[in-house]
């Protein structure tokens, strides 16, 4: 066989090379072993090397093998090169695994090592001849072997090349022997014990084959059982180590219940990681502490897990403790603790301590990361409150010292320093300690015993300094104790009020004077800081507001004015205080505002506030200074007075169209009467059966449409009410919500009436009416269908209800009518009342329904107004003055034209009246004067008197107006009976007259049975 030195061959060597393929056999089947473990177990690589290693081996093996069957020189030379490249390649593989096996093989030794062995290869692949292998020696030797066996081979001299390789490969196992010496000193005794086992084979062989080649040692060559050696006892530790690992398996297995117990119910959380910090475990803990599942965290990052910068930390230590295991294998230290970020699922990252050890294989080998995090957030807290108090306690510009339980002085910071002189805690405890800094030694014991006695002493004492300096000093001293009561030591604060005592005085006398002012002025003056908190309210608030100035300064600047107020002063004073900061050299200014403050009572007080900046002395704005004098009854006097104003526009604008709207209705009805007196004269003279019959009665019902028309425009204008009598207003709103109902299948009505209502001086139709008109406007409301509520009950006004409409107080009925429409938005709801103004199609309405309700209601003395809010629909309130008359029983009267003999005189400036009521009035059989002046009737008047029986007059007529024509009619005759006949409704000059004992009233257009029947009830 063939060491370092050479290679063995023979003619006849059958019997050597048996062992030489089992021994081949038996590694080749080790590395598959250890192949196998590995891709069980991926994180211990040393059996993957020592797998490739055994395949090298167990070639070497193959290659002495087929020296010995070799049956010529040619061949054995082939086997011997192969041998030779065999080796350098077991070198490369030896070296990675103790490598892997130790972790001691620097990275740069372990590739030196390899690029040597390598360059050998190439070397030995790309030089032939006497180079490598020399033929000057004899090639055949001859060994005697125990048994009697003779062994006969070849060995060829090495080359000078050769020679230099193998040089090479005795350094290499030289510092592959320095490792594993090293390795048994440091690493784990049984792991080092079966390398230095290995090692020792390895070594024995080499020497004994190195005495072979120098024909030294009659033994033939040992190398390739050597490898079989190393291959048995590495073998042994692996499975030595998978047997410790099967029996810690189960040992696990054992313990797993109560590992996860323990896991589940921590007060922190446990986790385990690889050595790259990929989350392998992490304790069910973790979702209380970050928010995080456990299977959450396991999906993510060290870096998602970590802040940026705790991720980094976290590196860091890994690596720094690697480095130590290379450096003392198996001897780092067994934790490391650090301070982390941990983010949370949801809300702000918080600090946690970990604490971390490597979690090892059998062998001692890290292969992974065991730690344990709690959270520290409230330590931090509590750290960074104590590193905040001890740099307020440094930087304050207060004097203060502390004692410890013993009442010795042991700090004092740099302002004391500065007020005593005592620059070191000993410089004062040799002068005497805290109580030596008194001027007056009874002052000391004072304090010291309300220290020990009260646990605290605050008041003002004269101290010196230690140049004896006096210094007027306000002192708050304090005992400072554990959480179990034991006293820890003193504290005191010392504030220097020397100047402040003299500065008190001098503005003590000017306060005083100012109070003097503050307290008997009916303006209430305050301050304020920059963030609106009183700091002074003068005693005049008592009187505004009903608060004591103590209660006052106790308020927020919200509890103090109404919201409306609150918000308007705040958005003026942050624009005027950034004006004040922004201008590089401000003028001083003041403002005025009208701010409602709110009264003890419940009420509230309007003021008009001064408010301007204060400064100090360097012109710095550190607060606000007002002056508020009570406006209440001054706002009351204007918003009373826009609102009478307001009132009057609104009345001025009715007035002017009610007057346009009045004089429309009267000439449409003059024209109306002359259709109307026409068609009469046209229906006497015609039989029903005529077929113009009815027609004509056709246009009669078109004129009476047209007269409602107009008695909506009179109701705008206010023109008067046509026959005003008590009625139960229920049977109105019965009878008209009836008939409208009747009409409207897709809407309910539900009325709850008062069942004792009052009675109410109306004029039926005219009531009829806008109860009709606030129907139809809540109908067409709810274009989708709804209910109408219409309720009535008796109320008495007060004072100051009945002034803001302009009525009287005393007893109302009130009729409420709501729909569940869509409301009305504050615009519409403002002029809901005017003429003409309408939110419908221009086919669904005119403009005039409630404009005419309004002006109906108004005329009969009572109010309507409306509360309405978007999509929350309407509600329409009447009130009507109740009446003390007894209610009157309807009489519906019949039908029918009534006939008389009487003479009447008829008087009007409208022709067609005159003319078509003339012949009306002769066919009803009457004898009859026409007059078409008011002089002209004077005239006829006197000369025919006592034949005339009734008098028909217009009461709007050019050169005299009708009530100065009726005076003149009674001054010639008393007894005289007069009709009136207008275009207008029962209204003005018409119920003067009515008053002054006019028989009657008839509103034109009217028609032959209506003008017939109410001439009989005037002469009958």
């Amino acid at each position: 066989m063939m060491g370092f030195g050479g290679l063995a061959g023979a003619q006849s060597m059958h019997i050597l090379s048996v062992p030489a393929a089992a021994a081949a056999a038996v590694i080749l089947f080790s590395g598959l072993f250890h192949l196998f473990i590995y891709d069980r177990d991926r994180r211990h690589r040393q059996n993957l090397t020592f797998a490739l290693t055994c395949v090298v081996f167990s070639l070497y093996g193959i290659a002495c093998a087929g020296l010995y069957n070799s049956t010529s020189v040619a061949e054995g030379m082939a086997w011997q090169r192969a041998q030779m490249y065999l080796l350098f390649l077991s070198m490369i593989f030896f070296l990675w695994f103790v490598h892997d096996f130790t972790q001691m093989v620097p990275p740069k030794a372990l590739w030196f090592f390899t690029i040597v062995g390598v360059v050998c290869l190439s070397v030995g692949y790309l030089y032939t001849g006497d180079l490598i292998l020399s033929l000057s020696r004899p090639l055949i030797k001859t060994k005697n072997l125990p048994f009697g066996i003779t062994a006969v081979y070849y060995e060829a001299e090495l080359g000078p090349v050769m020679l230099a390789a193998n040089l090479a490969g005795l350094i290499c196992m030289a510092y592959i022997l320095f490792v594993g010496f090293r390795f048994y000193k440091v690493g784990p005794k049984k792991k080092a014990r079966f390398l230095a086992l290995a090692l020792f084979i390895m070594f024995s062989c080499v020497t004994s084959d190195i005495f072979v080649s120098l024909g030294m040692s009659p033994l033939p060559y040992t190398l390739e059982y050597g490898f079989l050696a190393i291959t048995a006892f590495m073998t042994g530790y692996a499975v030595d180590q998978v047997v410790k690992a099967s029996f810690a398996q189960e040992q696990l297995k054992q313990n797993e219940e109560r590992y996860q117990v323990l896991a589940d119910n921590a007060g922190f959380t446990m986790w385990t990681a690889d050595l790259d910090l990929r989350l392998t475990h992490i304790s069910p803990s973790i979702e209380t502490l970050t928010g995080f599942t456990p299977e959450e965290a396991l999906a993510m990052g060290f870096d998602e897990i970590l802040t940026p910068e705790s991720a980094s930390l976290g590196m860091t230590v890994l690596k720094t403790q690697q480095a130590l295991e290379l450096e003392n294998p198996g001897r780092s230290p067994g934790s490391v603790q650090f301070e982390v970020q941990i983010k949370r699922k949801n809300g702000p990252p918080f600090w946690a301590e970990n604490t971390g050890a490597f979690l090892r294989d059998g062998s001692g080998v890290p292969i992974g990361v065991v730690g344990l995090t709690r959270d520290i957030s409230s330590q931090k807290a509590a750290e960074e409150e104590r590193l905040f108090i001890q740099r307020a306690v440094e930087s304050s510009s207060d004097a203060i010292a502390m004692c410890d339980a013993d009442f010795v002085h042991f700090y004092h910071n740099e302002a004391f320093a500065n007020l005593f002189g005592y620059r070191w805690p000993k410089d004062l405890v040799e002068a005497g300690g805290l109580l030596s800094i008194f001027a007056d030694p009874r002052q000391g014991d004072e304090a010291a015993t309300g220290l020990i006695e009260q646990g605290s002493w605050t008041g003002e004492v004269m101290t010196r300094s230690n140049r004896g300096r006096h210094i007027l000093t306000d002192l708050r001293a304090n005992v400072v104790s554990d959480k179990f009561g034991n006293l820890l030591g003193l504290i005191g604060i010392y504030t220097d009020i020397t100047e402040k005592i003299a500065v008190t005085k001098a503005l003590k006398g000017s306060e005083e004077r100012y109070r003097l002012v503050a307290e008997n002025t009916n303006d209430v003056i305050w301050t304020t800081d920059l963030n609106l908190k009183w700091t002074y309210v003068s005693p005049s608030v008592f009187r505004m507001r009903g608060y004591t100035p103590e209660e006052v300064l106790q308020q927020d600047f919200s509890e103090v004015l109404t919201r409306e107020s609150t918000q308007d002063v705040l958005h003026i004073f942050t624009e005027e205080l950034e004006k004040e900061l922004t201008d590089p050299e401000p003028e001083p200014r003041s403002i005025v505002l009208d701010m409602e403050f709110l009264k003890r009572d419940g009420g509230t007080v309007w003021s008009e506030s001064a408010c301007s900046f204060m400064r100090d002395d360097d012109g710095q704005v550190f607060g606000i200074l007002g002056i508020s004098r009570d406006i209440t009854e001054r706002r009351k006097a204007e918003e009373d007075r826009l609102k009478l104003e307001e009132r009057l526009q609104q009345a001025q604008k009715l007035e002017a169209m009610g007057t346009l709207a009045g004089g429309v209705a009267h000439d449409f009805n003059n024209l109306l009467m002359g259709i109307q007196g026409n068609l009469s004269l046209m229906l006497l003279k015609l039989e029903p059966s005529n077929p113009l019959y009815g027609r004509i009665k056709n246009i009669e019902q078109h004129i009476k449409n047209a007269t409602g028309l107009t008695r909506q425009l009179l109701g705008f204008a206010r023109s008067g009410k046509y026959q005003v009598t008590a009625a139960n207003l229920n049977d109105l709103v019965s009878r008209t919500s009836s008939m409208f109902g009747r009409t409207r299948k897709e809407i309910r009505i539900k009325e709850n009436l008062q069942a004792d209502a009052w009675p109410v001086e109306v004029d039926h139709g005219q009531i009829e009416q806008v109860l009709l008109n606030l129907l139809v406007n809540a109908w067409q409301a709810m274009s989708g269908g709804g209910i109408i509520y219409i309720r009535s009950e008796n109320v008495v006004l007060d004072q100051r209800f009945a002034s803001s409409y302009g009525i009287p107080p005393g007893k109302y009925v009130r009729l409420s009518v709501t729909d569940t429409g869509s409301g009305m938005s504050p615009e519409v709801r403002k002029r809901v009342f005017d003429p003409f103004f309408t939110t419908k199609e221009i086919s669904r309405g005119t403009g005039l329904g409630l404009a005419s309700a309004y002006g109906i209601i108004q005329n009969h003395g009572g109010v309507i107004n409306v509360y309405s809010q978007e999509g929350q629909g309407a509600t329409f309130n009447i009130y009507l003055p109740a009446s003390s008359k007894d209610v009157m029983e309807e009489i519906e009267p019949e039908a029918k034209v009534v006939h008389g003999t009487e003479t009447i005189l008829l008087i009007d400036d409208e022709e067609v009246i005159i003319t078509t009521g003339e012949e009306i009035l002769r066919a009803l059989g009457y004898q009859v004067f026409v007059a078409r002046s008011p002089h002209e009737a004077l005239e006829i008047f006197r000369d025919q008197a006592p034949k005339i029986d009734l008098v028909i007059m217009d009461m709007i007529m050019p050169e005299m107006q009708g009530i100065e024509l009726y005076d003149h009619l009674t001054e010639i005759r008393p007894d005289v009976r007069v009709l009136l006949s207008s275009g207008y409704s029962l209204n003005g000059q018409a119920s003067s007259i009515i008053e002054k004992g006019c028989d009657g009233f008839i509103q034109k257009p009217f028609n032959l049975e209506e003008l017939s029947q109410k001439i009989r009830e005037i002469l009958d």
